[in-house]
């Protein structure tokens, strides 16, 4: 009889691998503690074997079994931590002790009697007590961490402005971090209670905050954004915000106007008006702006000796606010200027026009116009308060080298013969406004080769040929006025693909 053991240790080993079905109970244990998973009721003197089959989530597999007839047990991959309860032929209950994490899963008690097999599955859920903190910060922020716990810990707050914020970290063996926070800020209470429901624990953490841990290194902070901008037309009213971050004490909020290398001190008066809004925005209300109110603005927070002053915030007053010209009148293209630069490319090849070098620091918008030798009519426009560019009827070989706000320069790529004409770029920004105009005139491919082919390889006399031709031809066109000196030949790459 002893050799059958290893055969039934075989065998009750491959039906432990069988999927097994829901379980009949769960017991809960917490980790550390003992627990005890019982079988079903049967009668002692009927006994045959009771076999615990052990299945754990993290896949290993343990049995242990009892024989009646020889009063014998044997246990098979179990850890020393499993063992009987007492004598498995009185109470074949099965006690682990202590629970750790990975005891958890399905417990499958088979007893066989003369009346028959009877099973009952148990399915031990481990539980973990987290770790419970609470903590501030100088700014008034209470912070109560429950840490490492299965399941989550639900967390709750007793005293505070009830405005909490709450983060979940999962981690890989199954535990999780509950941290939520608080602001103390002006709140009145003096204590703050930190309620964690859990499982294996119903704890509470209190935590007495005095008006100095709120205010200690609490600093003021206007929160404007780089490169603000509001618009509005004449006799319209308009309101320019300044967010502001604070303590217990709200702020003296001032604003000026920014002129030269001043800011000028701004009082309130029949025409403007600076007034908190709700969410700590200080609002400064102009009930009829005018052109005149146009420029640079600056709020500043005042808490005591405490202070912080925001970035510029432009305010552009003006009748429209759409700089974006839809149609070509002549009278605004640049053919009709006289201080235009001539330019040459040739055909295939990329053509770069650059545009002013006014600054881009204080950016309105960059607009090319272009009128083509056809008469077409071409607009490729920038608005930088909205980042946002409009291209009316020009063609997609005609597109900005870079960032138009960081470099409005003009590319063309691959140059065609039908890209001559008139090009003008108009920059406008706080200041004002600036502009540059072109004439592009376009060389055939064919002819330009030649042209170096002759320079480098022929004589004297067949350059001056050449150049002469190019010249007439350039001349018929419209290109030069004057002499050929007129005509600025910018560097010739080579054209790609």
């Amino acid at each position: 009889m002893a050799q059958m053991w290893p055969i039934l240790a075989d065998f009750l080993l491959f039906l432990i691998k069988v999927v097994q079905g829901p379980a009949d109970s769960t017991v809960p244990a917490v980790v550390g503690t003992r627990a005890v998973l019982r079988c079903r009721n049967t009668s002692v003197s009927s006994l045959i074997s009771v076999v615990w089959k052990i299945r754990s989530k993290t896949g290993s597999h343990c049995l242990l079994a009892y024989r009646a007839d020889t009063n014998k047990t044997d246990k098979t991959n179990c850890n020393e931590r499993m063992t009987w309860e007492s004598s498995p032929y009185h109470d074949p209950a099965l006690q682990i002790h202590p629970v750790r994490l990975a005891d958890e899963g399905n417990y499958t008690c088979e007893i066989a009697t003369s009346d028959g097999t009877f099973c009952l599955v148990s399915a031990l859920i481990v539980l973990v007590p987290p770790a419970v903190t609470l903590t501030h910060d100088s700014n008034g922020v209470v912070v109560c961490h429950a840490s490492a716990g299965k399941p989550a810990a639900e967390i709750s707050w007793a005293q505070g402005n009830g405005r909490s914020i709450e983060n979940k970290t999962h981690h890989t063996n199954g535990t999780v971090t509950t941290l939520s926070s608080m602001s103390m800020i002006n709140s009145t209470n003096a204590h703050v209670t930190c309620l964690v429901i859990h499982p294996a624990m119903n704890q509470t953490q209190t935590i007495e905050l005095s008006p100095s841990d709120v205010t200690v290194n609490c600093m003021v902070e206007v929160q404007v954004p780089r490169n603000y901008q509001y618009q509005g037309k004449p006799g319209d009213s308009l309101s320019i915000e300044c967010p502001v971050k604070y303590c217990t004490e709200k702020p003296a909020i001032k604003w000026c106007l920014i002129q030269g290398m001043k800011c000028l001190l701004l009082k309130d008066g029949p025409t403007r008006r600076s007034v908190w809004r709700e969410g700590n925005v200080a609002v400064l209300n102009f009930m009829s702006i005018q052109q005149s109110n146009s420029g640079l603005y600056r709020c500043r927070a005042v808490v005591g000796s405490l202070s912080h002053e925001s970035h510029a915030i432009r305010v552009i007053v003006r009748e429209t606010t759409d700089f974006i010209p839809m149609t070509c009148e002549p009278q605004v293209l640049p053919g009709n200027l006289a201080d235009n630069v001539v330019l040459s490319s040739v055909t295939g090849y990329r053509a770069v026009l650059s545009c002013s070098n006014m600054s881009l620091v204080n950016l309105i918008s960059a607009v090319w116009k272009i009128r083509l030798r056809d008469g077409a009519c071409c607009l490729l426009a920038y608005r930088a308060d909205l980042n946002k560019t409009v291209r009316t009827n020009c063609s997609e070989r005609m597109d900005w080298a870079a960032r138009p706000d960081h470099d409005p320069t003009l590319q063309i790529h691959p140059v065609r013969l039908s890209d001559e004409g008139y090009y003008m770029c108009e920059i406008a920004n706080i200041d004002g406004s600036l502009h540059q105009n072109y004439t592009l005139s376009v060389l055939e491919h064919e002819g330009f080769s030649l042209l170096l082919h002759y320079l480098l390889t022929g004589s004297i006399i067949s350059c001056v040929i050449i150049v002469t031709i190019l010249y007439c031809t350039l001349q018929h066109r419209g290109c030069f006025q004057g002499s050929l000196f007129h005509c600025n030949f910018p560097t010739v790459s080579t054209p790609e693909g």
